[in-house]
């Protein structure tokens, strides 16, 4: 209808089914809380979780002698309190090692000359009693061939000792190096 009012009316009601047994339920509810693990602890579950609690508020005892320890670390392990030992060992060490490191002791073996001078004495005598036996001793085919005979002999000698005595120099600057590092 045109104009006309419209009346609406609402209602509540509360239905309550479980309200006769409702006793029963909170009675076995309060069994089974006891049950369920938290809801009620023990005395000594209680002890435990409040020495649990104890250790960790107290931290871990360890961590000042870490802490010590990574500090002494970050600030060169000690070896600043030694620096004058470190240094003069380094010092010495170098003077040990120096005279290899700066190549000065290529060539300088005192073996190796003995062993060049056997080499050429051996070429000698073979190559000059065949030029003897031959009749052209002094010749200079015989100071040709002793000449060659005496660098083929050596040569493989002193280049193998060339080469161990530059390792040595280069093995003693790494060293020395290293060392100083």
């Amino acid at each position: 209808m045109p104009g006309g009012s419209k009346q609406t009316q609402t209602s509540t009601s509360q239905a309550s089914p479980y309200a006769p047994a409702q006793g029963s339920i909170d009675s076995i509810l309060g069994l089974l809380n006891k049950q369920i693990p938290g809801s009620e602890l023990t005395s000594t579950e209680s002890g435990a979780l409040d020495t649990l609690k104890g250790n960790a508020a107290a931290g871990n005892q360890f961590a000042p002698a870490i802490s010590s320890a990574a500090t002494g670390l970050l600030n060169g392990g000690g070896a600043t309190a030694n620096d004058a030992n470190i240094t003069a060992n380094l010092g010495d060490y170098k003077g040990l090692l120096e005279k290899y490191a700066n190549g000065s002791q290529i060539g300088n073996n005192t073996a190796l000359k003995d062993q060049l001078d056997t080499i050429r004495r051996d070429v000698s005598d073979q190559v000059n009693g065949q030029f003897a036996a031959a009749g052209r001793d002094f010749s200079g085919m015989n100071q040709q061939t002793l000449a060659r005979g005496v660098a083929q002999g050596t040569a493989p000698v002193i280049a193998a000792q060339f080469n161990a005595d530059t390792d040595r120099a280069l093995n003693a600057a790494n060293s020395i190096y290293g060392a100083g590092n």
